[in-house]
């Protein structure tokens, strides 16, 4: 059967419908006397619908013994995988075309606006880090207090915690306790983070093991007591990527809320990729950089790559954010001097 046109047999259209093929581009395909395959690429893209779990993605093969060909491919992963799939599209004259690759990573849990739009949000700071335990609370402290010196009324927020102490039978977040501390112990403990879990695990994983779960609304209705002040410092768990609730990672969180990103990360071999990465996974979410902070942590023994990292970083990073710096544990300051009240902004959306 020679291809003559544009459109594709109503037989195969009916196969797309029935099937609900989903992917950023499709070619339909019929076979051709030489035996090889025709694409039809003005066929309009189906895309996939996050509300039909049943939703396949499919590699297309003509058969023609059947009218229109028939079509098989994997069936897509559940909806709680975050990514599409590829779709691959054969070009019309035989030869393989660009895989197409879309990523949404909101798409797990559709939802109306986050809270955070409807309100009125002071200027902020949102600090994360390339990992867990690279100094996020240290950073984060040193910030607020130096912001407090300078006469700014902060707010200090700490969504989620894990691997709280019990005291008194209260579960008490260290972390939350030194930013309270830094702020000049303003309002509540728990205003500062109201979710606090026992186990030292994910946020999500320990509140399972006790057998809750992370209010994800909250985590964003919990920066509500903070809008009253000047300015805002919001310390993530983990890392950039790191899971704050089941449908919630702390980049999600940080789109919301639409604040600059300091990035916190360990003064260790390995810390060129790890903040390239952080900052592209920032840059893809169009999330400002203010600061990225090279911390000397404490547990960490001095390796050959500690002075060449900081000159490294800002190669490497130049243009990508207003500051990098070098703080030294023995210091307890940052190698330069950085006005953090005017790398806070209002909120970008």
């Amino acid at each position: 059967m020679e291809a003559t046109g544009s459109a594709a047999p109503q037989g195969m259209r009916d196969a797309i419908a029935d099937n609900n093929i989903a992917a950023s581009t499709i070619a339909t395909c019929v076979h051709n006397r030489r035996g090889g395959l025709v694409a039809f690429p003005s066929l309009p893209a189906f895309h996939r619908s996050v509300r039909k779990p049943k939703t396949r993605c499919f590699h297309m093969r003509a058969n023609p013994k059947a009218n229109g060909g028939t079509f098989t491919g994997p069936r897509l992963p559940p909806e709680s995988f975050r990514y599409n799939r590829h779709a691959v599209a054969i070009h019309p004259l035989g030869n393989p075309a660009e895989r197409c690759l879309t990523t949404d990573n909101r798409k797990r849990h559709p939802r109306q606006q986050p809270l955070t739009r409807s309100m009125a949000l002071p200027p902020g700071l949102l600090v994360t880090g390339t990992n867990t335990e690279v100094g996020k609370t240290y950073v984060a402290s040193h910030i607020v207090r130096e912001l407090v010196a300078a006469g700014v009324k902060v707010g200090v927020y700490k969504p989620a915690a894990s691997g709280c102490r019990v005291e008194n039978g209260q579960l008490i977040a260290d972390d939350a306790v030194a930013l309270w501390h830094a702020a000049g112990r303003p309002l509540t403990l728990q205003a500062v983070c109201p979710q606090q879990f026992l186990a030292p695990l994910a946020p999500p994983a320990a509140a399972v093991a006790e057998g809750r779960m992370v209010d994800a609304d909250l985590l964003r209705r919990g920066i509500t007591p903070w809008l009253g002040y000047d300015l805002v410092v919001v310390e993530g768990a983990g890392g950039f990527l790191s899971p704050l609730s089941d449908r919630d990672l702390v980049a999600d969180l940080a789109v919301d809320l639409g604040w600059p990103v300091v990035i916190v990360a360990a003064n260790a071999l390995g810390v060129i990729n790890q903040t390239l990465l952080t900052v592209e996974a920032c840059h893809r979410r169009d999330l400002q950089v203010a600061a990225v902070v090279l911390n000397d942590v404490a547990h960490h023994q001095a390796d050959a790559s500690c002075e060449g990292n900081l000159a490294q970083l800002r190669n490497w990073l130049s243009g990508s954010c207003a500051s990098i710096v070098r703080m030294r544990f023995a210091a307890r300051a940052c190698d330069e001097p950085v006005c953090w009240k005017e790398l806070a902004s209002p909120p970008r959306r």
